[in-house]
């Protein structure tokens, strides 16, 4: 019998279809079968349910008794049984939960900015979490690097390490922000 994960996402945001479509491509990248659905179908004794949901969504079609608090681009991750909920109030928040997820059960480690590093996951991952960032504001700060390529790398890596500011130079904004604003716009981050 084969383990499949399903990817549920409860919204069409896009950052939640990108962290739907993040999940699946690090999940495939262990050998792991997934795929991603917007509809609950039948699942088998094995399967494996991730849900990406809105905090509002959550407690009014999942669980209204049992209620959860999450601050500004925090994350609940939730599991119960076969059924895995990553719970945000916005989707980036969604985004970084996936991260983190990917992080704890899958041992994946984003040190450097071309791939992902993996390591043995240390299998002490809880059946929940809540993961408050310390800083409201975390990000970069480009100023004369025209660059775009090594941009949207650090882009990329930024968001896989919690970041979610970038800030940029008048000037270099001007030059740059056509080869960049949709690597921006897909993570739902702010400039």
């Amino acid at each position: 019998m084969t383990i499949k994960y399903i990817i549920r996402r409860w919204t069409s945001a896009a950052a939640v279809v990108f962290a739907a479509e993040e999940l699946q491509r690090l999940l495939n990248k262990t050998g792991c079968n997934s795929f991603i659905e917007e509809k609950k179908s039948d699942i088998g004794p094995s399967d494996i349910v991730i849900n990406l949901i809105f905090l509002s969504d959550y407690q009014k079609f999942v669980s209204a008794d049992h209620p959860v608090s999450i601050g500004k681009d925090g994350h609940t991750f939730m599991q119960s049984g076969n059924v895995s909920w990553i719970i945000a109030n916005e989707p980036r928040a969604i985004l970084y939960g996936v991260y983190q997820y990917c992080q704890k059960k899958l041992g994946y480690r984003w040190v450097d900015l071309k791939e992902e590093t993996f390591t043995k996951p240390t299998n002490t991952m809880r059946n929940s979490w809540t993961h408050e960032p310390p800083f409201a504001r975390r990000g970069n700060v480009l100023e004369t690097i025209y660059d775009p390529p090594y941009i949207s790398s650090l882009i990329d890596w930024g968001t896989k390490n919690g970041l979610n500011e970038f800030f940029f130079t008048f000037f270099l904004w001007e030059d740059v922000k056509d080869h960049i604003k949709e690597e921006l716009v897909k993570r739902d981050l702010h400039v």
